[in-house]
């Protein structure tokens, strides 16, 4: 058969509700392109039901099918306009009274309807009319209650009427305009084909007496067939085996009158089981729990079963019996499989109850004393003797002895009378006595250290006392007391007791108060070895002290240490990199009792490059690019300095002349600077020294230390342009020439990028 199907065409007439036939429901599809010339499913549901979908044509509306072809659908040939029911049965995922059946529209939009029945029977049907603009397949799926969401989601893709995996309604032929050119040919308003339904499927259940078979009179035929009913319909029947499991599977397959086949199928299983089940983890056996038990175990819940054609309940039956002296319990379980096969598993605990004890029949307990120093104690009577109500007891001693001498000694007899159940019965005899010799016990807290922080003395309270367990103690004392304010070093503390039969004791113990040492790390931005104002503190700066501590200084630049009397040596560990070191790294100082606190100081430096050009820059392209940027203030620059020529003359750029020319003979004045005249020399490397300080290459700010004293740049800048006014011509012999030379040489230096000190810290991390 063949169909052309325009799936580009949009659904735009919704046909009215009434009461015989359900309202389309659309929305739009997940899926923008969908292929199919037998119905392909266009966006598959979330799994395959079990449902399976008959059409019934009302009004004498167009209806035939078409078998799948290849993996394809089973297809409901059907004419828009035309009026149907459609039937859903066999529907094993829902219980309820009412479905959502979901049509899938790619195109025009998805359809749904609510399909009723009665709960539990697993049919549902609704009817529906299609529309006139139908142009497309209707993949048919379904999900459980009323009003579900009408998409695609969590839906059960429905059956062919005879178990194939997808079934559509498909309309009439339509051309790429989505015009309608004409009914299906096998469709022309009379039934054509044949559909069978076959009996529905069953489970027989355990060892069945009999199994059905091929019964063609009970197949139900939509259409006509050739041959006739039952006559025209054939039947394959085919049995397998999985295990426990038969299944039987009967296959009817007949011809309609127009020539194309339908079948049904039928599925019958059934289960053979004749084996009892197997216990896991249940023995039989007997345990005598003895006298007494707390508790008597009862059924196992934990004990399982396996079968060989599935799974096996056991359940269990408890009997007690016999008396105190010696009562029973039986545990009876039993396993049973799906069939009925039966195993059983008994377990016996035996037991006695006794809660009767013992009687003594010659022992009388009691205290006796003693007095002081007796010179023997009385051991254990081996005569004591018991008797038991159930049999015999077995009289068993204890000595235990306790106490000290002056606080009395006791030596406490325990007869122990005991039956076969452990119950058991006590005589107890106690004898006191007293022994001293014994001095008291002090009690001292060891060796103290506190630290004094800076002070020379120090309040320390400690814990200290004596014991005597005989007469107890009569007088106690420590000096220093406790609380007294120690002096920084070590004091020893002296105890004395004495107990009431008069033995002394003696104790002592140390107290150690330390001094203090505090280091301060500063940033030594001028590099001058002083702290100045507003030079700030350096924090993670590391301190070690010669007795092995070591420490990093906080945010506000100090570390403090604690040590006792004696002469240190501080000393502060230079990072790597370019830091150095303005004071002297290591420090002597010494703690006593009264000199109890010291402070050392430790300046540090970083150097960086100064940033500064050469001349070379500024006479070549790269230079006379910036000063071209910032003409003529360059100009205006270097004229308020009393630049030299060679000659001694004071050199100016005119300010009327073109950049060019302006230029080109600043470019000649720097390039040729000698040291004939030492003057013009220095000239130059003050010009550059300007620019780089105007354009931002250098802070004036900075001091350049190493290179030039203590000098920051700007005052060598300062100090450069005085000599240079004070003196034009410095030729060899001249006794301003070694200044101007040492100014020139600072300047070279720090236009060449040397170092100098950095104004603030460089970077640095710690621990090092």
């Amino acid at each position: 058969m063949k169909r052309s199907l325009a799936l580009k065409c949009i659904l735009g007439v919704v046909m009215a509700a009434s009461l015989l036939f359900a309202t389309w429901t659309t929305m739009a599809a997940r899926s923008a392109t969908v292929t199919s010339t037998v119905g392909t499913s266009m966006i598959p549901p979330a799994s395959t039901g079990t449902g399976r979908v008959t059409v019934t044509a009302n009004n004498a509306s167009c209806l035939t099918s078409t078998v799948p072809n290849g993996n394809g659908p089973f297809n409901w040939e059907v004419v828009q306009g035309g009026s149907y029911t459609v039937t859903i049965t066999n529907v094993t995922e829902c219980t309820g009274d009412t479905i959502t059946v979901f049509l899938q529209s790619t195109p025009t939009g998805n359809r749904c309807f609510q399909a009723t029945g009665t709960a539990g029977s697993g049919t549902y049907a609704f009817s529906i009319t299609m529309p006139d603009n139908a142009c497309e397949t209707y993949p048919i799926s379904y999900k459980c209650g009323a009003n579900q969401p009408c998409n695609n989601q969590d839906t059960f893709d429905a059956r062919g009427p005879n178990g194939e995996d997808t079934v559509h309604l498909r309309a009439a032929i339509f051309d790429d305009n989505c015009q309608k050119t004409g009914n299906d040919t096998d469709c022309t308003g009379t039934p054509q084909g044949c559909v069978l339904q076959a009996p529905p499927d069953s489970d027989l259940g355990c060892n069945p007496p009999t199994i059905p078979d091929c019964d063609t009179s009970s197949v139900i035929v939509t259409g006509t067939i050739q041959g006739g009913v039952p006559a025209g319909i054939t039947c394959q029947k085919v049995d397998s085996q999985e295990g426990c499991t038969h299944t039987r599977k009967l296959t009817y397959s007949a011809t309609g009158i127009d020539g194309a086949p339908c079948t049904a199928i039928q599925t019958i299983t059934w289960t053979v089981d004749t084996e009892s089940p197997t216990f896991n983890n249940g023995t039989s056996g007997t345990t005598d729990l003895g006298c007494n038990p707390s508790t008597i175990p009862g059924a196992d819940s934990a004990v399982t079963a396996s079968d060989n054609c599935g799974s096996a309940t056991v359940t269990s039956q408890v009997e007690d019996t016999g008396s105190d002296c010696g009562r029973v319990r039986t545990i009876t379980y039993t396993a049973e499989d799906g069939c009925h096969n039966k195993s059983t598993c008994v377990k016996t605990y035996l037991w006695k109850i006794d809660t009767t004890n013992p009687t003594f029949d010659n022992c009388s307990g009691g205290n006796t004393d003693l007095g002081c120093n007796p010179a023997s104690i009385p051991g254990a009577d081996p005569n004591i003797t018991a008797s038991d109500n159930c049999g015999s007891a077995i009289v068993t001693s204890k000595v235990v002895d306790s106490g000290t001498n002056c606080s009395g000694r006791t030596r406490t007899i325990t007869y122990t009378a005991e039956d076969s159940c452990h119950n058991q019965s006590t005589c107890v005899q106690i004898y006191t006595w007293k022994v001293d010799t014994t001095p008291p016990i002090i009690t001292t807290p060891g060796n103290i250290t506190a630290n004094g922080a800076g002070a020379c003395c120090t309040n320390v309270s400690y814990q200290a006392g004596a014991d005597d367990s005989c007469t107890g103690v009569v007088s106690f004392s420590c000096n220093p007391p406790s609380g007294t304010c120690f002096p920084v070093g070590t004091t020893t503390v002296v105890c004395n007791a004495t107990d009431g039969c008069g033995n002394p004791a003696q104790s002592s113990f140390n107290v150690t108060v330390k001094g203090q040492i505090c280091a301060t790390k500063f940033y030594d931005a001028d590099a001058s070895g002083v702290q100045n104002a507003g030079e700030g503190v350096i924090a993670g700066w590391k301190i070690t002290l010669s007795d092995g501590q070591s420490g990093y200084t906080a945010a506000n630049g100090s570390v403090c240490f604690n040590v006792i009397p004696g002469t240190y040596t501080v000393t502060e560990v230079l990072p790597s990199g370019s830091w150095n070191a303005s004071t002297p790294i290591s420090q002597q100082v010494t703690i006593s009792s009264t000199n109890c606190s010291q402070s050392v100081t430790f300046g540090n430096y970083c150097k960086i490059p100064s940033g500064g050009l050469t001349l070379g820059f500024w006479s070549n392209r790269n230079g006379q690019a910036i000063l071209l940027a910032n003409d003529p203030a360059w100009r205006t620059l270097l004229n308020g300095c009393c630049l030299r020529n060679a000659d001694g003359t004071t050199f100016t750029i005119s300010t009327a002349d073109t950049f060019s020319k302006a230029y080109a003979a600043f470019r000649t004045w720097i390039l040729n600077a000698n040291a004939t005249n030492m003057a013009y020399m220095l000239s130059a490397q003050l010009a550059a020294m300007k620019l780089n300080i105007m354009f931002g290459n250098v802070n004036g700010n900075v001091n350049a230390f190493d290179l030039c004293s203590h000098m920051t740049i700007g005052d060598l800048v300062l100090a450069a342009n005085d000599a240079l006014c004070a003196d034009g011509s410095t030729p060899s012999g001249d006794p301003n020439r070694a200044l101007q030379e040492a100014l020139k040489n600072c300047l070279d230096a720090l236009n060449n990028n040397g170092k100098v000190v950095n104004p603030t810290p460089c970077q640095f991390t710690t621990p090092y």
